[in-house]
């Protein structure tokens, strides 16, 4: 992740690669092209040995991750509000810097080994529920803007945060 910003727009072009997702900019990519981000500040005391599992865990504990998957379960997924991303030079795969429960609700639904492993590991019983084939078919790809870097990304997520989600 680097520095750079840009306006607000949605590209419909299909992206054959990661690079290839424009910067500042909102597009659908593949739900398989993203990743939990390790430093997301939400994650306190996890340490060094920082999983997908330990993370999944540690937002379903305290971030109404099961609330989540209930709604999507639900209702689908809304598809309203894109996630925050940049993209990591080191495995050409984009780091979620803002949506890593939406993130973590869709990784659990369309990856069935998930819940089980988390269980492994982290010892907690995660209920992911039954979906339909169109519910899941909609979680393939999700709507991203991607930043260039953290730095571009903190006004954003920090307003938000503090001014909740725009309506």
């Amino acid at each position: 992740c680097d520095a750079h910003g840009g306006a607000r727009k949605m590209t419909n072009n299909t992206i054959q690669k990661p690079a290839d997702t424009p910067l500042g900019d909102t597009t659908r990519i593949s739900a398989d092209w993203q990743k939990l981000d390790r430093e997301n500040p939400r994650l306190v005391g996890i340490g060094a040995r920082t999983t997908d599992e330990s993370i999944i865990a540690q937002l379903f504990r305290g971030d109404e991750l099961g609330e989540l998957l209930q709604s999507i379960s639900a209702n689908g997924y809304l598809d309203i509000e894109p996630l925050i991303v940049c993209l990591d030079p080191a495995d050409q795969k984009f780091t979620v810097l803002e949506g890593n429960r939406r993130l973590a609700a869709i990784r659990l639904f369309r990856e069935p080994t998930l819940a089980d492993a988390i269980f492994r590991y982290e010892r907690l019983k995660i209920s992911v529920p039954e979906i339909d084939e169109k519910i899941k078919s909609s979680l393939k790809e999700v709507s991203v803007y991607r930043v260039q870097g953290r730095e571009d990304a903190r006004s954003f997520i920090g307003f938000k945060h503090i001014n909740g989600a725009a309506k």
